[in-house]
């Protein structure tokens, strides 16, 4: 109390001062003890306690605490805020953000921001002041983005080197977006359609997440073919039923660069789809020929590296693109119809296998005199029987323009000495055949035993019904009997002055010719016997002027 009355006082009044430590908004009464007593002695009551006394005075300011913060970043423009109070009060906003929510209960209280732009949110602020105009501390909002804008894409490239690919290999993509992308392929996965040719395929999406950089594969695929590879359209990018957002789940903006412009695949990288095999087609056959290291061509039209398959080799291993002239290993003495190559480009395409044609090295060959007629099958040239050139000498000619090498040359017919005696020895074993490799005798031997085993026409030989023969059919030449001059003409024999000739039978392979001589004289007597074989020897009643083709033989010198 701020004074203390005397005893003798009456109605006193008291003053009485709080201490400064009261509780804040706390009711308080006083109560007066005294020693009272009346003037006989009586103690009055020591105690009075007042009936209202008075209340302390609110001086606690809210407190505030963060519930909810506001989601980062977000596409929503007016987000919600959850803060607490432990006391009710009228809500002041601060920094960049403002609400009309202005009232704060004590609890949880959930504000909505008024719009906000796109941007960076760090400043924004809330204070509560209650009924006693206590101000709460500041309370800072969490910092928060807005965005309301799709990723879009930067660029389109690939991991992959620069280079050419084929069936089975994978290339890599890569799309750049604008910012961090989330992709969810739980119900389909993203994919970039590509230009490949004749069937355009597909770039499926294989990794990258909460990353600007999404990895796509492609496999190449059999039929597969692009210069350069790229995307079919600026639209080649889908979800497929996914979906690539950013942080802020914003739908991703999926227009890509247009094909072949800058930030596109095509212009970043310089890929090659290639799954076309080399074609090879034969320019040049092989001839049969003596040659025991021979030519040949062929074109392709990539170029490559070259195997070979068979029995045949070379030491040229590289072709270009366009014809291609090798030259075989040393071959020896045989057939060979199981020589074959094939191209592999730089990727890897392997060509279809190419059949050399069947050809022959070391065997005695038949030709026409007409080395055009093999060649390009131009109509070969015929020849009288007093043929005054010189028959050996149009054979050579012919024999050098197909290139046969490493051989004697000479006229299969007798000349001056009987054509089986044109190859002696152990060549007699080798085999006979054409210039393109068809089997005509199994060796020279078997020419004389009455049959051959093709037909020199259908062995590609000669082009018409008969040819010059001007001998018997066991190989040795017509002589004249009876005193005449029967016989062979002047180059097919040494005998002068002959009237008649002896040809063969083009179209026949074995028989008796319904012939009974060789030749004939001015009074018309013949040989004595029919004419076997009937291939060598069908018509001998020919004047020496009439026009036939001439077969050449070259026998190997080895």
């Amino acid at each position: 109390m701020s004074s203390t009355p005397s005893a003798s006082n009456t109605n006193k009044t008291f003053s009485v001062t709080p201490s400064d430590n009261l509780s804040s908004e706390t009711s308080y009464k006083i109560r007066v003890t005294t020693l009272v007593k009346d003037v006989v002695g009586n103690s009055m009551s020591n105690s009075y306690t007042t009936s209202n006394g008075f209340t302390s005075a609110d001086e606690t300011a809210p407190i505030l605490s963060q519930v909810t913060a506001i989601t980062t970043p977000t596409n929503d423009t007016t987000p919600s805020y959850t803060f607490s109070s432990n006391e009710a009060g009228s809500i002041t906003y601060g920094g960049s953000c403002s609400s009309d929510n202005s009232s704060a209960i004590s609890g949880n209280n959930t504000i909505t921001f008024n719009s906000l732009s796109n941007g960076s949110f760090s400043n924004c602020t809330i204070v509560v002041t209650d009924s006693a105009s206590n101000a709460s501390s500041t309370l800072n909002v969490n910092t928060f983005v807005v965005d309301t804008i799709g990723p879009t894409v930067a660029s389109v490239s690939s991991s992959t080197s620069n280079g050419s690919y084929k069936q089975n290999d994978n290339i890599s993509i890569q799309v750049t977006f604008s910012e961090s992308v989330v992709v969810d392929n739980s119900s389909g996965n993203p994919r970039i359609q590509l230009e490949t040719g004749t069937n355009d395929r597909y770039a499926n999406y294989i990794s990258g997440n909460s990353t600007s950089i999404l990895s796509f594969l492609y496999t190449v695929q059999s039929g597969d073919n692009s210069s350069d590879l790229d995307y079919k359209a600026t639209d080649s990018l889908s979800v497929n039923s996914g979906t690539i957002r950013d942080n802020a789940t914003n739908e991703a903006i999926l227009t890509l660069p247009s094909p072949g412009a800058s930030g596109s695949l095509g212009d970043s990288k310089s890929i090659v789809i290639d799954n076309t095999v080399p074609s090879l087609a034969q320019v040049t056959a092989v001839l049969t020929n003596n040659d025991t290291t021979p030519s040949y061509t062929f074109s392709s039209n990539e170029a490559g590296t070259i195997s070979y398959g068979g029995s045949c080799s070379s030491s040229t291993t590289s072709a270009s693109s366009g014809n291609n002239n090798i030259t075989f290993n040393n071959l020896s003495a045989g057939t060979y119809s199981n020589c074959t190559i094939n191209v592999t480009d730089a990727v890897g395409n392997i060509s279809d296998t190419l059949t050399i044609n069947s050809f022959g090295v070391g065997a005695i060959i038949l030709f026409n005199q007409t080395a055009n007629y093999h060649l390009n099958e131009t109509t070969p040239t015929k020849s009288s029987g007093n043929f005054a050139a010189g028959i050996d000498t149009v054979c050579s000619s012919s024999a050098q323009s197909l290139g046969i090498t490493n051989s004697t040359v000479g006229v299969f017919a007798t000349v001056s000495s009987d054509l089986k005696d044109f190859v002696t020895g152990g060549t007699t074993s080798r085999q006979v055949v054409s210039i393109n490799n068809s089997l005509i005798s199994d060796s020279w031997d078997d020419l004389w035993d009455g049959a051959i085993d093709i037909s020199l026409h259908s062995a590609g030989v000669v082009s018409s019904p008969n040819w010059w023969s001007g001998t018997k059919g066991d190989g040795t030449k017509v002589t004249a009997i009876n005193n005449n001059s029967a016989g062979n003409c002047d180059d097919f024999s040494s005998s002068a002055g002959g009237v008649g000739g002896a040809l063969g039978n083009s179209g026949a392979t074995s028989g008796i010719s319904t012939q009974s001589g060789w030749g004939y004289t001015g009074n018309g007597s013949r040989l004595a016997d029919n004419l076997i074989p009937k291939w060598i020897g069908e018509y001998p009643d020919v004047g020496c002027d009439a026009e036939y083709e001439v077969v050449c033989v070259a026998k190997p010198n080895f």
